[in-house]
Order: C-alpha cells, then sequence, then structure tokens
C-alpha cells in the first residue's frame, strides 16, 4: 500500500507535468500554478517511494537510488549557484523524473517489483 501512494503522488506529478507544457509560459499564472507544485512533488514522490523501497531486501538499492534522485531534484530547486533560466531546471527535474520511470517500468517488467505489490492474505 504505501509504494502504491508513493506511486499515486508520482501520477500527480505527471499530471503537473503536462499542465506545465499546455500552460505555457505566455499564461503566466496557471503555468505558475502547475510548474511550483511539479518541482515540489518530485522528490516527494522520489522520496516516499524510495522510503518505502528500503523494507525490501530485493530492491533496496533501487530505494537508494531513489532517494538519490530525490536529493537531486530538491538541489536543483534550490540552487542558488547556476544562472540560467527555470525552464531548464523544468527540463532537467522532468528529465529525472522520466529517467526514474524508466527504471521502475524496467523492474517492472522484469518481475522485481513483484514481491512490492503482491498483499498476502493470512490464512
Amino acid at each position: 500500500m504505501p509504494t502504491k501512494v508513493g506511486l499515486s503522488i508520482f501520477v500527480g506529478t505527471s499530471l503537473l507535468l503536462a499542465g506545465v507544457g499546455v500552460l505555457s509560459e505566455d499564461f503566466p499564472l496557471p503555468h505558475l500554478w502547475t510548474a511550483l507544485p511539479f518541482f515540489f512533488s518530485i522528490p516527494i514522490a522520489l522520496g516516499v517511494v524510495g522510503l518505502v523501497w528500503l523494507r525490501f531486501s530485493e530492491i533496496r538499492i533501487s530505494g537508494v537510488g531513489s532517494l538519490l534522485f530525490s536529493l537531486l531534484s530538491i538541489l536543483l530547486i534550490v540552487q542558488p549557484w547556476i544562472d540560467l533560466s527555470i525552464s531548464v531546471f523544468e527540463t532537467l527535474a522532468a528529465l529525472i523524473a522520466t529517467g526514474w520511470l524508466w527504471f521502475v517500468n524496467y523492474m517492472q517488467v522484469s518481475g522485481k517489483l513483484l514481491r512490492v505489490f503482491i498483499t498476502i492474505e493470512p490464512t
């Protein structure tokens, strides 16, 4: 259940990313309403899933990787030392989220996430 909660947060992150794309900077206020939550939801989604996956010995390294991606996205949000357009950081954050999603998809296809999503009912 906790993994499903974390992935549900990630679904919301994906919807916010779609909103960032649809509501371009030609619509400043709606773009801001989707861009800011997008930035802040990526580290939350990756962090929640990473913390949950630390419980499973089979995918513990994936949990650590997810937490590292979460920290990397936080660094992108608070970086004061690089003077680039905010859209560059939006793109980098989207690439982090996309790369993580591809990795999770690979884990699902290879069967490594099967243990996480199977609920064992007591007999």
